[in-house]
């Protein structure tokens, strides 16, 4: 930070300029998401944006000075599961997780909400957490789509309209993508012809599910107009309109080139990628940690320690995610044959109750929510 401007200065100056990016229209004629960034440690706010202020009745400055915290924003009949699910995230068991959740307005009125919340990753420690946030009748895109014009820790943020298939950018992603900061924002064509080339089939069939519904976060290289490659982290999510249409997509990315470039632990790495590309490739199949351990070519306990130390969590809670992540995809592309409970034994879960109770736990509903939603959607 420079000049000596605290957080809570440098995001007034980025809200107060001229080209200060958010509306001031009322909440009732504003249909933008409310978005906000905060630290999970502490569960202080150190970003939000006016759409989300004006939402929850307080000022910037009362969000991100720690005079109120998100713990103190939540309706306390929601505080316990909120947490949990805060807990299961930053601990990485679960990528994001959507609820219906009510938040405390500052005059103490309760306002109903769709929350969103996921995770910023910069070289696999999780920095941060943000949420997307809409109202119970904004579940789609507005008219015009707004981003922080100086996205916080390296955070940059995109927005894509599917109706219009037009979009907006931070200037930190111009920055990104070795474009000019004071520039419009890149089509998705002009995106994709700056995606290294081996990436780009992979960008492509990303944006392909989350278009359709899905969560999205990988890693990809980006080709500046000068040749220089970065790497990029990003992670993108759908928004639904009330009907459970998807509407556009918001995404965030970090660059994580420097991270990449750090020394890694060659023989950790060599046994956590094994083992990712092997469950990645059996998903489907009976696995073990005895059958992990043989293909990774060390013993269990090294196989964990590894794990641990790559990931924070164990083979199995990566097993669990993976499949529960498949069956989200299944459940979300589904056709008239798809059912629960086939779902979850193609996902190797013999159990439907506890499938339903993880699957609830990691993505904020039931998998037959998932499924009627999907179902929905074919019949629109």
């Amino acid at each position: 930070m420079q000049n000596g401007k605290t957080s809570a200065d440098q995001a007034k100056s980025e809200a107060s300029g001229a080209s200060a990016p958010y509306s001031l229209a009322k909440t009732a004629e504003q249909s933008q998401p409310g978005f906000l960034k905060v630290d999970p440690g502490t569960l202080q706010i150190t970003f939000a944006n006016q759409r989300f202020c004006q939402m929850i009745g307080y000022t910037r400055d009362e969000l991100i000075d720690g005079t109120v915290t998100f713990r103190e924003l939540t309706h306390p009949d929601d505080l316990k599961q909120c947490e949990m699910l805060l807990q299961l995230l930053v601990r990485g068991d679960i990528d994001s997780y959507s609820l219906e959740r009510r938040y405390l307005r500052r005059d103490k009125s309760i306002l109903p909400t769709r929350t969103t919340i996921t995770t910023l990753d910069r070289g696999g420690g999780r920095t941060a957490v943000i949420g997307v946030i809409s109202t119970s009748a904004e579940h789609g895109f507005g008219d015009e789509l707004a981003l922080p014009s100086a996205p916080p820790d390296g955070a940059s943020f995109w927005t894509r309209d599917l109706r219009s298939n037009t979009g907006t950018c931070s200037d930190g992603l111009k920055i990104v993508l070795g474009l000019d900061p004071d520039g419009p924002a890149p089509t998705f064509g002009e995106f994709l012809a700056l995606v290294h080339p081996h990436d780009r089939p992979r960008v492509v069939e990303e944006m392909r599910r989350v278009a359709k519904g899905m969560f999205c976060t990988a890693e990809h290289r980006i080709v500046r107009p000068t040749g220089q490659i970065r790497w990029v982290s990003q992670s993108a999510k759908p928004l639904f309109d009330v009907d459970g249409e998807v509407m556009g997509v918001v995404g965030v990315c970090l660059d994580i080139t420097d991270e990449r470039s750090k020394p890694r632990h060659t023989q950790s790495d060599h046994t956590v990628e094994t083992v990712k590309r092997y469950v990645d490739l059996h998903w489907d199949q009976p696995l073990n940690v005895a059958a992990l351990a043989e293909e990774a070519g060390v013993t269990a306990r090294t196989l964990f320690k590894h794990c641990q130390l790559a990931w924070g969590f164990t083979p199995n809670e990566y097993i669990k995610r993976v499949r529960l992540n498949r069956a989200r995809a299944i459940l979300e592309m589904a056709d008239r044959s798809t059912t629960v409970l086939g779902t979850a034994l193609k996902c190797c879960f013999q159990n439907a109750g506890h499938f339903a109770r993880d699957y609830r736990l990691a993505f904020g509903e039931r998998p037959s929510d998932t499924l009627e939603r999907a179902r929905k959607q074919c019949r629109l």
